[in-house]
């Protein structure tokens, strides 16, 4: 669901690339690494290069471009289409098909997606979709989880000129996706922001794109309702190697998903300024696409093994 507090600027994932770097780079985790694992981190965390479809989405700098240049592409969007407007929402897509332990394979991206775009085409809305990776503490649980899931803009193309019905549409999808979730759905549908079409749309581009450096703590506020707050404070260095690692396995290239015609239009004019972002060549980018996997497989082991002996946790 859409935050009353998302604000239309890229404030809080700049703040998270920062936080993640420090993390990682200040960490006897980090320092533990020999050099060439020092060097390859250093590409994810640093690396300024152009990016093509092998670019992982662990580069911080790539990521951070993805998000600027779906903003832009939103903000492009909007102002073609002038007085023809369609009405922008958010959609969320979160199902336990993709939680997996910290350090671990993402699994089920691609059956996630699909089941995700499907809903949206039996319901008449073309949009983009785009992947998230976050840590959440489940309720009653002492273990985090680590869930793949999806945030979009969407818009309805019903040929019916009924408002559509957003809690109403929430359950549709939910029961045509018909896959367990921790939350009270799977599928959920906001849209009810102050201001034009365009500014709403540009505050869901910033969340679709975000970044977070924190973990989701679930509690149950008065009436027993499931309630998520966010930590910054327990976030810790081998959190950081996660997500890194986490985000390496979803290319830079395949981070925006289109539905429809008009996702199709916001994937072209997103793809576009994505390829038109100016980065110098690698300064140290030297590992093949192939190496990647071992050399994070290289990373993790020792990343747990140092958390194992209570070293991974602490900062120096």
């Amino acid at each position: 669901m859409l935050a009353p507090a998302i604000r239309n600027r890229l404030a809080d994932t700049d703040s998270a690339i920062r936080s993640i770097r420090f993390d990682i780079a200040n960490s006897i985790a980090y320092h533990s690494l020999p050099k060439h694992l020092q060097g390859f981190i250093d590409d994810q965390l640093y690396g300024e290069f152009q990016i093509d479809s092998r670019t992982p989405s662990s580069v911080l700098t790539a990521r951070r471009a993805s998000a600027v240049a779906l903003q832009e592409a939103v903000r492009r969007f909007f102002d073609d289409h002038n007085a023809d407007e369609p009405e922008p929402f958010l959609v969320t897509f979160a199902y336990r098909a993709g939680e997996v332990a910290p350090g671990h394979p993402l699994q089920n991206v691609q059956t996630s997606i699909q089941v995700g775009k499907a809903a949206l085409s039996k319901h008449e809305m073309d949009g983009i979709l785009t992947p998230d990776v976050e840590f959440r503490l489940p309720w009653g649980e002492r273990n985090l989880v680590m869930p793949f899931h999806l945030h979009g803009i969407v818009f309805s193309m019903r040929s019916s000129r009924r408002k559509l019905r957003l809690q109403h549409t929430a359950r549709k999808l939910d029961e045509d996706i018909g896959l367990p979730s921790r939350m009270t759905r799977g599928s959920y549908l906001s849209g009810k922001l102050k201001g034009e079409f365009l500014t709403r749309a540009e505050k869901m581009a910033t969340y679709a794109g975000k970044i977070v450096a924190a973990i989701k703590i679930e509690a149950k506020d008065k009436d027993g309702e499931l309630i998520c707050d966010r930590e910054r404070v327990f976030f810790t260095p081998r959190n950081a190697f996660e997500l890194l690692h986490s985000w390496s396995q979803i290319p830079v290239w395949e981070s925006v998903i289109p539905v429809g015609p008009l996702g199709e239009e916001l994937h072209r004019a997103w793809h576009e300024r994505l390829q038109a972002a100016s980065f110098r060549d690698a300064s140290g980018f030297a590992f093949a696409a192939n190496e990647a996997g071992e050399l994070w497989h290289e990373v993790m082991s020792i990343v747990n093994s140092g958390a194992r002996s209570g070293l991974a946790l602490s900062a120096i």
